[in-house]
């Protein structure tokens, strides 16, 4: 079980906003008649839209690194900041999994997941995300963010 850590309401409302400023900001962009417009990666600091999915099923697109595994994916998952909507990073792999049977195994630890089924995941709490992938069908499509 994790433990719950209250979080000072006036940092967490602000932390909350700035991130749904940044996703209503890019949402905008993306809506925007202009299609040369790409967001910069580097000026998101916490949290930030994933990029748009691509037609493969698996490989590296940009900074993300694309998956499909089937369920039961044996992935450890941890808070990106403990107590904090902003996403969650992979802690460890088991060995019973199908992340670990796939050819990025030595990729994935310590990468921050991006998107679970094309949804941008990047901005909201553990539990979400649990959710998200427990809810999707299998095999589970996953974008991970590739470090530097």
């Amino acid at each position: 079980t994790r433990d719950t850590v209250p979080l000072n309401s006036e940092e967490s409302s602000e932390e909350t906003m700035k991130c749904f400023a940044r996703g209503l900001v890019s949402l905008f962009a993306l809506a925007s008649p202009t299609s040369g417009f790409v967001p910069s990666v580097t000026s998101y600091i916490g949290c930030r839209p994933a990029p748009l999915a691509h037609s493969s099923k698996t490989g590296i697109l940009a900074n993300l690194l694309s998956v499909e595994l089937e369920k039961p994916l044996g992935i450890l998952l941890e808070e990106v900041e403990e107590g904090q909507p902003l996403g969650v990073k992979v802690e460890e792999l088991s060995d019973s999994g199908s992340a670990y049977a796939s050819e990025y195994k030595e990729q994935l630890v310590g990468l921050k997941v991006a998107s679970v089924m094309g949804e941008d995941v990047t901005c909201i709490s553990f539990d979400d995300v649990m959710d998200k992938i427990i809810d999707a069908p299998s095999p589970v499509q996953i974008a991970f963010e590739l470090k530097g």
